[in-house]
């Protein structure tokens, strides 16, 4: 046992001692000899800090490409742990580097054959990581790098460098991300200003340490899954896919296109749009929306529920929305423009002209208002589709004659309203000549009540 523990313990200090000062050439038999003198490549032998560079060229067809060299050459890239210059491998033969850890310069790595992930222990290159192949790139355990250079990309159906967690950029191209055969797509670091990916139907971007800046993305694969990581959008983003699109995490946003064929997109994290938005989808999650000062455009949403929405500064544009749901929004001077039809729930309508807020208002066919500001008239003459009618008035004062100074009209011009459901405190109510069949006052508080001529009630 004490033979063991010293053995071990000599393991280590060779290991911390295992420096090879100088560069590490391989490009022929006789470089390969010199380095085999250099570096031990038994199974008990140390792995190897390289100060210095790393070059290994294997050719086609050269004596290094086939055996028993290739296997001799492979031994020695598997005793590299840490290099602190470049590493330039260029290979016709499948190869790896096994225990390599860290690189204080640029890896450039060529293997014709590709697909598979060379450097599976690879956590940090403080240069600029260059590959060419294809098949899968697989590097998900990669932390840090300054960026991730990709060539030779018609081949490559699969890469993950979603370990990455610094500002470096995955790339083919100049700020562009573009593969036009992979299948699954995972990147961390700030997406480049243009991301094309033709056949990807799994689609994740991880990092989530700085704002996104401006891009346009498009995952064209058959119902893509997709998702991204970034919490703030800086610049104006324009996401494209054919399934869903879920940022839940994103609450800051500039400019903000996004387009589904066939999906839903969640934007529930996100509180206030500052600037032109527009969401095409099947559904859509508001549920954070707070605020907007610029417009919003939903395209092939049929219903919104926006239980947080307060502010409506910016216009809202839905021309298939049937169902606006905002029952803590008290109209300011933002506009609704929505279908035909349309059930509209809210807490205040304040504009003295609702048309003018309401753009179909005329054609409405269900109005709730939720805590109706107490200090003006409700003026529904001009919803001449109206059929139900929900109040709910706030109290302005403690209950007393006179205290409550708002008031609802209902007048012959109502000609489809038949259900009126009242709540909360109204000074005055009147309906006069209309075709209200129902109304149930139940719990409100109402100082003065008039009903004449109201035929079917």
């Amino acid at each position: 046992e004490e033979v063991d523990e010293i053995l071990e313990k000599l393991g280590e200090l060779l290991s911390a001692n295992a420096v090879i000062q100088g560069d590490i050439v391989i490009r022929n038999t006789g470089d390969l000899l010199v380095v085999e003198d250099l570096i031990g490549t038994e199974d008990d032998d140390p792995l190897v800090t390289i100060q210095g560079n790393v070059l290994v060229d294997v050719a086609a067809g050269d004596s290094l490409a086939g055996a028993p060299f290739l296997e001799r050459v492979q031994a020695v890239m598997g005793k590299l742990k840490i290099v602190q210059g470049t590493v330039t491998v260029t290979t016709a033969a499948t190869t790896d580097l096994p225990e390599l850890m860290y690189v204080a310069g640029d890896v450039h790595y060529t293997q014709n054959t590709g697909g598979s992930a060379a450097t599976p222990k690879l956590r940090t290159i403080n240069g600029t990581f260059r590959i060419s192949g294809g098949g899968i790139f697989a590097y998900s355990q990669l932390a840090n790098a300054a960026g991730v250079e990709i060539t030779e990309t018609s081949t490559i159906t699969h890469i993950d460098f979603g370990g990455i967690t610094g500002t470096g950029k995955v790339t083919t191209g100049t700020d562009s991300l573009v593969l036009a055969n992979a299948t699954i797509v995972r990147v961390g670091g700030v997406l480049p200003s243009v991301v094309t990916l033709a056949k990807c139907v799994d689609f994740d971007s991880t990092y989530s340490g700085a704002a996104q800046t401006e891009t346009t993305i498009d995952i064209d694969g058959a119902n893509a899954a997709f998702d991204i990581g970034s919490t703030k959008f800086t610049g104006a983003v324009t996401i494209t896919t054919t399934g869903d699109i879920s940022i839940p995490n994103v609450t800051s946003v500039g400019a903000v296109h996004l387009n589904t064929t066939a999906g839903a997109v969640n934007v529930s994290g996100l509180t206030k749009f500052t600037a032109a938005a527009t969401i095409s989808a099947t559904t859509v999650n508001v549920d954070g929306w707070v605020s907007n000062t610029d417009t919003v455009t939903l395209i092939g949403v049929t219903a919104v529920s926006a239980p947080a929405l307060t502010t409506l500064n910016g216009d809202f544009v839905g021309a298939s929305v049937t169902v606006f749901d905002a029952q803590e929004l008290a109209t300011t001077t933002g506009t609704i423009d929505t279908a035909a039809g349309l059930t509209l729930h809210l807490k205040s309508m304040d504009a003295s002209v609702p048309s003018a807020t309401v753009l179909d208002w005329a054609t409405m066919t269900t109005l709730k208002v939720f805590g109706q500001k107490g200090t003006s008239a409700l003026d529904v003459s001009a919803a001449a589709s109206l059929t139900t009618l929900g109040y709910i008035g706030a109290e302005i004062t403690a209950k007393a004659a006179g205290a409550q100074s708002n008031s609802l009209s209902l007048t012959a011009s109502n000609t489809k309203l038949t259900t009126l459901t009242l709540g909360g405190y109204l000074g005055s109510l009147t309906a006069s000549a209309t075709k209200l069949t129902t109304v149930d006052t139940s719990g409100a508080f109402i100082v003065t009540t008039s009903f004449t001529s109201n035929a079917d009630l």
